[in-house]
């Protein structure tokens, strides 16, 4: 093919310069320069380059190419914590259901009036009452208080987060407002895990009279009312156990970019008990994205291992040997270089022996920035 390109070409300048004789030689020259620059770019576009500076494979590719090529594997290694303590990592790469990889501006969605006003409506359907009537503004606790037909009282306040621009929204049942906090998780249920124990799923419902998937479209709903967004999903259940010993089951919500969920500073939950006919509480912030792009590839998991035993010091000793069974690619909202909220994919380590270890810790963030490399140690999503 290329012997007959050159064919081409040869036979092409020829007649240039048999039929361009008045010409100059620079004109010739010129034309000469244009034909092969034309010729060269025609064989980078059939062998499949593309177009990158200097050729080679877009990001995209490459990352693709990563994530076929690690999903599945294991990775065993020993770390030694600067401060004292060993990471042990025997853990297998999990990449499943993941479309793409990129980096996300974090934007922040605000509670209006009018998404306060659906969300008590999707709470409180009850027909004959109209809840947003019932709800009347307290200008000291800045909240809306209101009283079901039931005769229970219900409190709505919207405050502001520590991330520029966020705010949380909080309705909870008034007289519960301290019951929620500070309780021991006693199970965990990962919502997309078929393995879950029976036991587990026979006391979430005992403890709520629903399945997780239930409480799962209970939460969906909520959210699409206000935001009219279908892209959360619930990413667990705690089943939670309070100081008195009263259970009840706290499902977090998160949004899912590219196959994958988003960890936010305050992620959506819900919290349901038994003895209502909707959830006796829910918080959190909600949020949209805005694509920026990678302009390199990821790292890949080895390279991630590496930047972590390079950066030991930036792991607090908290125990004298941690365990990581489950490395998985994710994104995690953070604050940028510049101060501002944005998405960025991490590779997560994840502590515990087996799955239901790993969900009790899986607020506890030990990851690595897939695009810079720095080492992360976070809790995010507590009460």
């Amino acid at each position: 093919m290329k012997r007959k390109k050159y064919a081409a070409l040869i036979l092409v300048l020829g007649m240039l310069l048999a039929g361009c004789g008045k010409k100059d030689d620079s004109e010739v020259r010129q034309n000469s320069e244009v034909l092969q620059d034309s010729m060269v770019q025609n064989d980078f576009v059939e062998e499949g380059f593309s177009g990158q500076e200097g050729g080679g494979e877009s990001v995209d590719q490459k990352n693709s190419e990563i994530l076929a090529a690690c999903g599945g594997t294991m990775v065993t290694q020993t770390i030694e914590i600067s401060v004292g303590g060993v990471i042990t990592i025997n853990a297998q790469i999990d990449v499943d259901g993941i479309s793409r990889v990129s980096h996300y501006r974090y934007v922040p969605l605000p509670f209006t009036d009018e998404s306060r006003k659906a969300l008590l409506r999707d709470w409180f359907p009850a027909e004959g009452w109209d809840v947003n009537k019932a709800a009347l503004y307290n200008v000291e606790r800045n909240a809306w208080e209101f009283v079901t037909p039931r005769g229970e009282s219900w409190i709505c306040q919207v405050s502001v987060s520590e991330i520029p621009g966020e705010q949380i929204m909080n309705l909870e049942k008034a007289e519960e407002r301290e019951n929620n906090t500070g309780e021991s998780i006693f199970a965990a249920v990962q919502i997309d895990n078929e393995a879950v124990e029976e036991d587990t799923l026979l006391l979430l419902m005992e403890i709520t009279g629903c399945t997780p998937g239930e409480i799962e479209q209970i939460g969906k709903k909520t959210i699409k009312a206000v935001t009219d967004m279908d892209t959360y999903s619930c990413n667990y259940i705690h089943i939670c156990e309070e100081s008195g010993g009263q259970r009840y089951a706290r499902a977090v919500f998160k949004q899912v970019l590219d196959g994958m969920p988003v960890t936010a500073w305050h992620n959506f939950s819900t919290v349901t008990k038994n003895s209502a006919v909707f959830p006796n509480r829910g918080w959190g912030s909600l949020f949209s994205s805005e694509e920026i792009g990678l302009d390199k590839p990821i790292l890949t998991p080895e390279e991630a291992v590496a930047a972590m035993q390079e950066q030991t010091d930036s792991i607090p000793h908290q125990e004298e040997q941690i365990l990581i069974t489950k490395i998985s690619l994710e994104y995690l909202a953070v604050i940028s270089s510049a101060g501002e909220p944005e998405i960025v994919p991490i590779w997560r380590f994840w502590p515990g022996a087996d799955e239901a270890e790993r969900c009790r810790s899986c607020e506890r963030i030990l990851a690595v920035n897939a695009v810079n490399g720095e080492v992360i140690w976070e809790e995010r999503g507590t009460f």
